[in-house]
């Protein structure tokens, strides 16, 4: 970010994210491994 640093609150918000959406990610590839 260009102008100040972001909370940290908001930064482990962002972080949060995306591993819950790599987490679904892994989901799906093991259930298509599977079938």
């Amino acid at each position: 970010m260009v102008h100040g640093l972001l909370k940290y609150e908001e930064v482990m918000d962002v972080v949060q994210m995306e591993n819950i959406f790599v987490y679904f990610k892994l989901e799906e590839v093991v259930h298509a491994l599977r079938s």
